[in-house]
């Protein structure tokens, strides 16, 4: 409870040295000090430093091409909009298991002002992100008031577990907006029911949220289930008759939406089949639990899968036992009230999470940890991270006041000194295990980062030839021939920056006029070469931009008849480990500098050619000369 002071007025108010402040002070009237205002906006603040270690990867790591699921999910309406023959049919259009509505929207907006960059978009996931952990804040405000110390110590892990470095398949894939998307309408909706609104634009403004979660994310039909216990509950059911007519409105708004969800809608025929977690209860089991405990899967001695599974298991068992006191204390209705938002956002991670096992266990255990899954599954940690000790504190209550009134000696089952002790202990290893994964993952974004890179680079050459492998990572399961009316639109409308490269020859593509072809060692070597049998050809080396101190962008072959005329045909692969360069240069940037490529050289024209290669820069389609050639003598 809030600690109060008497005044010679008789008036109550929060002094300054009073550790314990709630958003129920702030509202009751009861006169705050600035500095206990200040203190609590302080702790509100401490997931800040989290969200700017997230943007400065973001803007670091980030590559200026769509990525993955926006070459399907988003590319395809911008085209049609821009030809003004878009529908509200293709604005709604199903990308494989969702209808991504509001992505669309972000991506229009992104493209009509800055030029659909993904960086731009990134940057605007990030944005909702923020406004996410600001929607977090406000319900732990209305949980019972707590000293100071645990409420920066809960704030502090709230930023570490939702901007968490381990979801860097999220922060780097601008698609991954959806995530936010449907976050913010859940976190806002549980906000917007648990108000001091009138009851009527409650649940309008829940209607419209659930709306716009429905045509968002798969997931967001569940918010048509998660938000009427928010708006009603706690309360008798003469409570729950008395708005009958809003739950009858409700019901038929749901309806319709999800009758409109399913109209016309088709399961991705590569998604693997439900029946096969259906039919199998150890690998559904397994998979949910290593999937709930995606936050924590790696960073120690143990397999991931396992690791994921420990821990998702603790998850599982802590929700349930807090849902179960929750239920049975349910005629303490401040408690309800405080539980229930947290009870519910834990619930929309769970559910989820069983949707992910019957779309994806069959893509085996390995997938159950991936890194786009850790953005659900942390809000059921953070939910926990307010609901287990609020739920010790009511227990320490009740134990107090049953022995008080000698009910039965309950405070020596379960004493402060006990609560402390198993809310610390959860809390340090939820940390060390997050902080371990972070570690294990930091490698993660420059290998990223250079995957982009490259399938950038193929994207710039695909008139020149196809990397197939390169381009794997944009639009698995599709030729270039398929994606190629999407590549020209990019270019024409200025989307792809730079331009698609239209002539091979290399003296186009040279950084300058001066470059030496012998060149130095400065950007790189060719350092093996040869033939590996019948008409394949090995090649590897290292390519580096030391103005950047990175590892190169790409690398580039080209083939030469007579010096200074060599063309464009094959794009290496890059971020191979070169720990020796490390040591060589004394400097870690180096360590993904290593490229390799195999090429057949049928392929190539007949004569004495000579082999090249250069360090590629797709942010200006500029080549860079590395040391050393190779000879090819083709019959």
């Amino acid at each position: 409870m809030v600690r109060a002071k008497l005044q010679p007025l008789g008036v109550s108010v929060i002094s300054e040295d009073s550790p314990e402040i709630s958003e129920g002070a702030l509202a009751s009237g009861v006169p705050v000090s600035r500095w206990a205002r200040r203190r609590l906006l302080l702790c509100d603040l401490l997931w800040v430093p989290s969200a700017l270690w997230i943007l400065i990867m973001i803007l670091t790591y980030s590559v200026d091409i769509p990525s993955i699921d926006q070459w399907d999910g988003e590319l395809p309406f911008l085209m049609k909009s821009f030809e003004g023959v878009a529908t509200f049919d293709d604005f709604i259009a199903p990308h494989l298991e969702h209808r991504v509505a509001l992505n669309r929207v972000a991506g229009m907006i992104v493209a009509k002002f800055f030029g659909w960059r993904s960086t731009v978009e990134a940057v605007l996931m990030w944005m909702l992100a923020c406004g996410c952990a600001v929607n977090l804040c406000v319900l732990s405000r209305r949980m019972d008031a707590v000293g100071t110390g645990r409420r920066a110590a809960q704030i502090a892990l709230l930023g570490l577990l939702f901007f968490g470095l381990p979801q860097y398949a999220v922060w780097l894939n601008a698609m991954a907006i959806q995530w936010f998307n449907i976050e913010i309408i859940v976190i806002g909706g549980l906000v917007i029911a648990g108000s001091r609104l009138a009851l009527s634009t409650r649940f309008a403004l829940c209607m419209v949220l659930a709306t716009l979660g429905t045509f968002s994310s798969s997931n967001g039909l569940l918010t048509w289930v998660l938000f009427p216990p928010a708006l009603l509950l706690p309360g008798s059911w003469q409570n729950v008759r008395r708005h009958l007519p809003w739950l009858a409105g409700w019901m038929l708004l749901a309806s319709v939406t999800v009758a409109r969800y399913f109209w016309g809608f088709e399961r991705p025929p590569e998604a693997p089949s439900i029946w096969t977690a259906l039919g199998n209860p150890g690998l559904f089991v397994g998979f949910f639990l290593a999937n709930v405990g995606s936050p924590f899967a790696m960073g120690t001695a143990l397999n991931p899968v396992t690791q994921a599974m420990i821990a998702g298991t603790i998850v599982v068992l802590l929700y349930t036992m807090v849902a179960v006191h929750t239920f049975r204390s349910r005629q303490d209705t401040m408690f309800l009230r405080q539980a229930l938002p947290w009870l519910l956002l834990g619930a929309y991670a769970l559910i989820t999470g069983l949707a992910m096992t019957l779309g994806r266990a069959g893509l085996g255990p390995g997938e159950a940890i991936a890194s786009r899954y850790v953005n659900t599954h942390v809000l059921t940690a953070i939910a926990l991270v307010f609901l287990v000790p609020g739920t010790l504190d009511r227990m320490l209550r009740r134990a107090s006041e049953e022995d008080a009134l000698g009910e039965g000696p309950h405070s020596r089952r379960l004493t402060p000194a006990i609560a402390h002790r198993l809310s610390a202990s959860l809390v340090t290893a939820a940390v060390i295990l997050h902080v371990c994964y972070s570690a294990a993952v930091w490698p993660f974004y420059e290998n990223h980062r250079l995957t982009l890179h490259g399938a950038k680079a193929a994207v710039l050459f695909i008139k020149m030839f196809v990397e197939d492998g390169l381009l794997k990572p944009l639009w698995a399961g599709k030729t270039a021939d398929q994606v190629m009316a999407r590549v020209d639109f990019l270019d024409a409308r200025g989307f792809l920056r730079p331009g698609l490269v239209r002539s091979p020859l290399i003296r186009d593509l040279a950084a300058s006029a001066e470059t030496n072809l012998g060149g130095t060692a400065r950007y790189g070597t060719v350092e093996q070469s040869g033939g590996l049998g019948g008409n394949l050809v090995g090649l590897s080396g290292w390519a580096f931009f030391p103005e950047r101190e990175r590892a190169a962008d790409s690398v580039l072959l080209t083939w030469e008849l007579q010096p200074g005329e060599g063309r464009a045909f094959a794009l290496a692969d890059m971020g191979l480990i070169r720990d020796d360069l490390v040591q060589r240069f004394q400097d870690s940037a180096y360590r993904r500098a290593g490229w390799v490529k195999r090429f057949d050289a049928s392929a190539l024209p007949k004569g004495k050619l000579t082999i090249r290669a250069w360090a590629f820069d797709t942010e200006t389609a500029k080549a860079y000369p590395l040391e050393g050639s190779f000879s090819l003598h083709h019959q």
